[in-house]
C-alpha cells in the first residue's frame, strides 16, 4: 500500500550557471513505483513553476522506507513554442542518488535492526507497570515506559541513532518505517511506534497494548463496557483496574466474559448477572 508523506526539505544551491538555482526535495513514498515517483515530482514541483527561471532545476528525492531505497529525479525548466509565445515546462529524467543520501539511508537501517534487536531483548518490569490493564486511562503509563526504554543503553543508541539519520535525511513531522513488540513481565506486550515532530526531536508513541489472553486492552476507557474479553485466571486482577470505571467482570478462572456496568452486578467484579453463557 503506498504511503505519500508530504515534503520536507527546501534548500537553494547555486548551480554553475549564475541565473540558476537548484531546489532539493525529499518526500517519502513506500512502495511506489517509478511512474508514481514521477508524478509526485511532477506534483511537487509544478506550483512551483511559475517563480523559476529557465535552467533551474529541482531534485527530487523519494524514499522508501520498507525498502531503505531512494529513486532521485531532476526536473529542469525549459521553454516550449505555445500559440503565438512560448511557455515553461519542466523536462524530468530519474538520475542516480547522492551517495550521501544513499549512505544515510543504509545507515538508518542499521540503526532500525538495531533498536528491533534491542526492543526483543527488553521486558517492561511489573514494577514500572504491573498488569497490561493498567494502561486504561493511564496518564504516566507511556511516560514512565519511555523513559524506561531510553534508560536501556542498547535501545536509547539505537533510538539515538535513528533521531540523528532522521534529521540528517529530513524525515520530520513523519512516522518512521518500523513498529516495535516490547513484552511485558507480567504477561502481554506493548507495541510502540517512533516518531520525529518538527524539531527533529525522536519520540516513542504507545500505539497497542495486548495482554497474555491476546485481548487487545483499550488506553481509553471510553467503550469499555460491553467488550467481550478472555480471562485466563485474572479477572480479579483486570476487575482491580477498571473497577474505577464502575466497570466490572464476572469473575471466573476461565473463558469469555463481557465487561459490565457495576450496576449489572451486586458488586464491581463480583459473580452476578453479567456471566456469559
Amino acid at each position: 500500500m503506498r504511503n505519500i508523506i508530504a515534503s520536507f526539505i527546501l534548500v537553494l544551491v547555486p548551480l554553475l550557471n549564475a541565473a540558476a538555482a537548484e531546489i532539493v526535495a525529499t518526500e517519502v513514498c513506500t512502495g511506489c513505483d517509478v511512474n508514481q515517483i514521477k508524478q509526485n515530482a511532477h506534483n511537487y514541483s509544478y506550483p512551483q513553476l511559475a517563480k523559476m527561471q529557465l535552467g533551474d532545476q529541482i531534485l527530487y528525492h523519494s524514499l522508501d522506507l520498507n525498502t531503505y531505497t531512494t529513486t532521485s529525479v531532476r526536473l529542469t525548466v525549459h521553454e516550449m513554442p505555445f500559440l503565438q509565445t512560448t511557455k515553461k515546462i519542466f523536462m524530468q529524467e530519474v538520475v542516480a542518488t547522492t551517495p550521501a543520501l544513499t549512505q544515510r539511508m543504509q545507515n538508518l537501517k542499521a540503526a532500525v535492526a538495531e533498536a528491533t534487536d534491542a526492543s526483543n531483548s527488553i521486558t517492561i518490569p511489573a514494577s514500572l507497570i504491573s498488569h497490561p490493564w493498567e494502561w486504561v486511562n493511564c496518564a504516566y503509563c507511556e511516560n514512565d515506559v519511555n523513559d524506561f526504554l531510553k534508560s536501556r543503553t542498547n535501545m536509547n543508541q539505537a533510538l539515538y541513532n535513528i533521531e540523528e539519520i532522521a534529521k540528517a535525511i529530513g524525515l520530520l513531522k513523519s512516522n518512521l518505517p518500523n513498529t516495535y513488540q516490547i513484552a511485558m513481565e507480567n504477561g502481554g506486550f506493548v507495541r510502540i511506534k517512533l516518531s520525529v515532530d518538527a524539531n527533529g526531536k525522536l519520540y516513542i508513541k504507545i500505539w497497542q497494548v495486548v495482554d497474555k489472553n491476546n485481548n487487545t486492552v483499550p488506553l481509553m476507557a471510553v467503550g469499555l463496557a460491553g467488550m467481550r474479553i478472555k480471562v485466563d485466571g485474572d479477572a480479579a486482577l483486570i476487575n482491580y483496574w477498571i473497577n474505577a470505571f464502575s466497570l466490572g467482570v464476572y469473575d471466573i478462572p476461565r473463558g469469555t466474559v463481557t465487561i459490565t456496568d457495576c450496576k449489572s452486578l451486586p458488586s464491581c467484579g463480583k459473580p452476578g448477572t453479567s456471566k456469559d453463557d
